[in-house]
């Protein structure tokens, strides 16, 4: 029993005797088993472990990237945009809602979305369970 306590209490760089040990199915008293492991113990030492240098400093994390919803450009790199240039068409950009007529009451200075007719309408068919889907 003493013999398995020493055996199992030994470093790593001794699990190569120890498996030999074992496979060999030797009976020793412990000053044999001493004896041993001196022996093992200078086979072992000439075994020097590297270490491995570890700068200070913390952990740099990579910078994330934005996302891209857009699944035909994924694994894609983002392509720069080209500076405007005088003779390069401006965007059109949609009129404001008071330059607009609303396509459900036909009046000027609002969208369909802010239509207070068409909102009424809505609640009439949310409130009769007939959905916001339009159908024919």
């Amino acid at each position: 029993m003493a013999v398995d306590f020493i055996l199992n209490s030994l470093s790593s760089h001794y699990d190569q005797f120890v498996m030999n040990f074992n496979m060999n199915d030797w009976v020793k008293t412990v000053p044999e088993l001493h004896g041993m492991l001196k022996t093992a113990e200078m086979n072992i030492s000439n075994k020097v472990s590297q270490v491995l240098m570890v700068r200070s400093g913390g952990v740099k994390k990579p910078k994330t990237k934005k996302k891209s919803y857009n699944s035909k450009n994924k694994g894609k790199a983002p392509v720069a945009a080209k500076p405007a240039t005088n003779k390069s068409k401006q965007a059109v950009k949609a009129p404001l809602p008071e330059e607009r007529q609303c396509y459900e009451c036909n009046k000027m200075g609002h969208w369909k979305r802010n239509c207070p007719e068409y909102l009424a309408k809505l609640k009439v068919k949310k409130a009769n369970g007939e959905g916001t889907s339009s159908g024919a």
